[in-house]
Parts: C-alpha cells; sequence; structure tokens
C-alpha cells in the first residue's frame, strides 16, 4: 500500500517551538531519559514503564534518508530482506540488479519521513550496522547475533550499545513527565490528542518531527508509522507500540487515534514489515545506553611559582557532559576548574587543560580530572605535582641575576656584578664560599646573600683605593692626576685640596727637617734646583733638574760640622 504524503509545512505556525531536525543522515539526534527507578504505570497495574537506568531513545523514528544510508552500504543483494516493496512506495527506490542494487531517497521532501515496511530483523540489522561503525561494519552481529536470521525470538546480546528500545523504554519515554512522576494517555503529555499534535487517521505520513513532543521531547511516538520493541508478547511475537496513520488504525468501535493511548499494547511476528489487517507498514527508533564519560588525568606543568596547567582527556561518549579539574594540597582537593569541551556530546577522544593559579610555592598538589552526563560522573587517577621551589637572592652594592621559580632539583648558575668601586666578596644564607660564577643547585626553596665589599685596589697608584676615587671622591681610577694640575690625586687629598679641581693644587712648599732631611711639593713636568747658604745672603747650587712628581721630593743632607746651614727650592 502507498501512503499519500502529508507534510508538516502547514503546522508550521501552530508548532513554531517545535523544530523539524535537520539530519546529517545517520547522525542520530538522541533525547536522553533519565529518572531512574521510576514508578511504574499504576493504569497498567504497575507492568511498563519503570525503568532502573538512564538510556537515551532517538529523538525522531529512523527516516528514509538515514536507512537509505544503510541501504547502500549492506544492500547491495538485499540479504535478509532489509529492503522491501513497502519502502518502494514510501520514499526509497531500490534501482540495478541484485548484487549491485543501489538506493535513493525518491523525493527530496520525503527524506525525513519515516522509513515503513521494515520488519524487526532489519530494524536490528540496522542496529548492528551503527554499533560497528556504519560503512562495512557488519550487520549480522553486535547489538544482535543474527547470522542470516529472519524469524524467531532473537535477544539483545548484553552491553549493546545501540538497541531496539524495550517495551518499558519506549514506553517511559513516550509518556512518563519525569517533573511530575505522572504518566499521560498519549505521548504529548496530556490524557488528549489532535491531529495538529500527531499524524493520524491521514493516510498520509508526516515528516518525523510533525506535531507535539512527549514530555521528554521525543516526536511521533504516537502516529506516523508504528514502531517495533524489543518486548516479547506471545509465542514468537513481540510488542509494538504507537499507532500510524492509517485511517484503519483505531481500536474496534472507538474512535480515531485510540491506537496512540498507552494502553494500546499489539503484537506482530517480528519477520512482518507490516499488520495484515490494518495495511499500516511498520518502522522503528532505537536507543542506546547512556555511558559516563572516559577520563584519563594527565600531565601537571608548572610555568610559575604559583601556576600550573593541567591537562587531560575526556570522550563524552555522545552525550552532553562537563568536565573539571579538582585540586588541593591533600587527595581531598578544594578547588576546581572547569574546562571546555566542544563538542560537549561528541564521541572521540578530546584533550583538555586548565590554567590554575594561586598556589603556594614549594608545595605537592593532588589534582584530578572528573566529568559527568547523564550515565553518571567519570573520575581520572589522583595525579600530583611539585610548585616551584623559590630562589631568593639579597644584595647591596651589586645585582645577582637569577631570583625566581625552579623545578625541583634544577640548577642555576650565579654571577655576582659589584656596582662600582666594589668588588664581590662572598656568598651567605643557603650558600656559602666565594665561587663566581655559583653553580647552585635548588632542590629546595632558598635564600642567599652576596656580600660586596669596598674595592682596596689602588690602580693607578696615586694613593687612593678605587672605592676612594670612585665612592669618596669621584675621581678616575685610571687616570692618577684626575684634575690635570700636575698633582696625584692622592696628594691634593691629603694636603686638603680638591682632586677634581685644577686651580685648588698645593703651593711649593719646602721644609728643611733639621740636620738631614729637605722636602718639598713638586709638579709633574716642572724641574726643580736646591740651593743652601750658611747665612741667607749667599746662595749655592746643591742639586739642580730635578723632576717634578707631582708628589713630595725628599732630600737628605749632612749638617755635620756646619754650624748653621740654610736651604732653598727654585723652579728652574
Amino acid at each position: 500500500m502507498k501512503f499519500n504524503i502529508l507534510r508538516s509545512l502547514p503546522l508550521v505556525a501552530a508548532l513554531a517551538t517545535i523544530a523539524t531536525p535537520a539530519f546529517a543522515v545517520v547522525n542520530m539526534s538522541w533525547t536522553t531519559i533519565g529518572n531512574v527507578g521510576n514508578q511504574a504505570d499504576p493504569a497498567t497495574g504497575g507492568r511498563y514503564g519503570s525503568v532502573g537506568q538512564v538510556y537515551a531513545i532517538g529523538t525522531y523514528e529512523v527516516t528514509n534518508a538515514q536507512y537509505c544510508e544503510f541501504l547502500n552500504a549492506k544492500g547491495e543483494g538485499n540479504i535478509a530482506g532489509i529492503y522491501s516493496g513497502w519502502m518502494g512506495g514510501n520514499g526509497i527506490t531500490q534501482s540495478g540488479s541484485i548484487g549491485s542494487y543501489t538506493y535513493s531517497v525518491t523525493n527530496s521532501y520525503q527524506a525525513n519521513m519515516p522509513v515503513v515496511g521494515v520488519s524487526w530483523f532489519s530494524a536490528a540489522r540496522f542496529c548492528n550496522w551503527l554499533v560497528n561503525g556504519r560503512g562495512g561494519g557488519s550487520m549480522e552481529n553486535g547489538a544482535y547475533t543474527l547470522y542470516g536470521a529472519t524469524s524467531g525470538i532473537v535477544t539483545v546480546n548484553s552491553g549493546a550499545q545501540v538497541y531496539i528500545p524495550n517495551e518499558n523504554e519506549w514506553y517511559k519515554a513516550a509518556y512518563f513527565n519525569g517533573t511530575t512522576a505522572t504518566y499521560s494517555l498519549y505521548p504529548n503529555g496530556k490524557n488528549t490528542i489532535t491531529t495538529v499534535e500527531a499524524n493520524y487517521a491521514s493516510d498520509s505520513l508526516a515528516d518525523v518531527g510533525y506535531g507535539k513532543a512527549s514530555s521528554y521531547g521525543t516526536f511521533g511516538q504516537g502516529g506516523n508509522a508504528w514502531e517495533w520493541t524489543d518486548g516479547p508478547y506471545e509465542g514468537n511475537t513481540l510488542v509494538v507500540r504507537g499507532g500510524g496513520c492509517s485511517t484503519n488504525d483505531r481500536l474496534i468501535g472507538l474512535g480515531y487515534g485510540t491506537s496512540l493511548q498507552s494502553l494500546n499494547q499489539l503484537n506482530l511476528d517480528p519477520s512482518s514489515t507490516y499488520f495484515n489487517s490494518t495495511h499500516s507498514p511498520m518502522g522503528f527508533r532505537v536507543a542506546r545506553l547512556v555511558q559516563s564519560p572516559l577520563v584519563t588525568t594527565g600531565s601537571g606543568t608548572t610555568t610559575t611559582t604559583i601556576s600550573v596547567i593541567l591537562e587531560g582527556t575526556v570522550n563524552p561518549n555522545g552525550f552532553p557532559t562537563t568536565a573539571q579539574f579538582e585540586c588541593g594540597l591533600t587527595a581531598d582537593y578544594g578547588s576546581v576548574a572547569g574546562v571546555t569541551l566542544s563538542p560537549t556530546n561528541g564521541s572521540s577522544v578530546q584533550t583538555v587543560s586548565a590554567n590554575i593559579s594561586g598556589l603556594q610555592p614549594a608545595k605537592t598538589y593532588h589534582y584530578r580530572l572528573i566529568a559527568t552526563n547523564a550515565g553518571g560522573t567519570s573520575t581520572g587517577e589522583d595525579m600530583t605535582f611539585l610548585t616551584c621551589n623559590v630562589l631568593t637572592i639579597s644584595t647591596l652594592h651589586g645585582t645577582v641575576p637569577g631570583a625566581g621559580g625552579y623545578v625541583q632539583n634544577g640548577t642555576v648558575q650565579l654571577t655576582p656584578t659589584p656596582d662600582p668601586g666594589y668588588v664581590f666578596s662572598k656568598w651567605t644564607g643557603d650558600a656559602t664560599g666565594k665561587d663566581n660564577p655559583l653553580s647552585l643547585l635548588v632542590d629546595s626553596s632558598k635564600t642567599i646573600t652576596a656580600v660586596f665589599g669596598p674595592d682596596g685596589r689602588d690602580s693607578d697608584g696615586d694613593g687612593l683605593t678605587n672605592y676612594q676615587e670612585i665612592v669618596v671622591y669621584g675621581t678616575n681610577p685610571n687616570v692618577a692626576d684626575t684634575d690635570g694640575d700636575g698633582y696625584l690625586d692622592g696628594y691634593e687629598v691629603q694636603t686638603g685640596h680638591a682632586p677634581l679641581d685644577p686651580l685648588d693644587a698645593p703651593p711649593l712648599v719646602a721644609e728643611a727637617r733639621t740636620a738631614i732631611e729637605f722636602t718639598f711639593s713638586s709638579t709633574i713636568g716642572k724641574t726643580y734646583r736646591i740651593e743652601d747658604s750658611p747665612d741667607m745672603a749667599n746662595w749655592s747650587v746643591v742639586e739642580s733638574a730635578i723632576t717634578g712628581n707631582g708628589a713630595i721630593i725628599q732630600r737628605f743632607y749632612t749638617t755635620r760640622n756646619v754650624a748653621q746651614r740654610y736651604f732653598r727650592v727654585a723652579v728652574e
């Protein structure tokens, strides 16, 4: 039977808040169903609707476009009848010959309509194909072990990742309200329904996003296409639910839409693709486990004495996930730093990091990565890092680069540089000795002092130390006569004159010491002669051509057998 096409476009104004999904073919849209351990529906005598774990169910029925990709991957020979004639009349065209069949959506507007004419076994093979990575993945094992089976009852394998929902899972998603913990009669969150809210009694298929969503947010669990569940009924039959779009889909003696009610449970042989009595073809939606994220705590790299970059990996396992690092001085942690996942519901491993600051230096910190989704919380391994040791350097009259943070057992070479007029003397504190440069092992936080003292050398031989010349008097330590007045800097200081002022030079002074010593101050570049006299009237030259040295010139003369003797000095 070929259904007419009921498009959802006229409902856009009435259902402006309901978005028709834009599938990227088999990229499924999932609705997470929580409220674990909810009570079963009292209206069924407590038989249906209670589920003991978080799971996800397809937000929409599987579409023609999605199933067409499966057919093109696995249906070249139409093994196990995964393509049926019902599909040909309702949106999927088969081309070619056996062994080389290809498939396409008949009309573009049918791409987003539910695939119909699907047996339970074909739906199970679609699940296997998804579990095995699509493409050339096997459709014979995975969620279900089939290996050619097309009849009988096959149960889902333990731990199956994608599967046909069992009756309780299907029922809960359709009729339970997790906020109020109550059930509705119809899969729109209410006890009444209209054709604006669900596609029934139209004899026409609609887009899978047609109508009003259930309390959890699923679409089309009432009307459009009957759906397989994985729930056994009796004999070799399985439970089907939801009703279809056919005018024949109603309970005998009751009005249209009654097949959409929660109390309407029918059964069908799993090899069937439609109801004989109503000529309503079968569709389906899939469910999947909600697994907690996969988490690995990675390295912690200290960047300064008080900050660190923490790294790790998260796989959201396909569901919206949040993640954060915990960090603290003990395994109780105490502080958290959130990380960004993109996308939050991806199915691949993502590397994440967080920069944590405000730490104490030279401390061991514990940290771990944790991530949470609807499936639970996963915790990475507890790991530790050591914040940097701190090297503190004190100086006076000099500098020593190198203070800061160092990783445990790091080494540094320290070179002290004295200020002008000073010299490096020694190390004190957590370093001793006089090594210059000093190679220091930073195996803990350390405080050291570089000691500098006055430079006692006299580089130019003028009688002043380098320290005195630079720091005290401001003279040039490498020029003996800084002001060029002919007198050594040290002599000018000694005699109370300014070594930086050429006009403030010492006077020419001669002094005869008793009996034998005669001294006079001299100027560099001049020559002198010494004369003596017995009576200060008659003078004779004692010594001439004496070269001035910018300092005191000293001579010794005998006074033996001389009653008196006078000396004088003159510039030649």
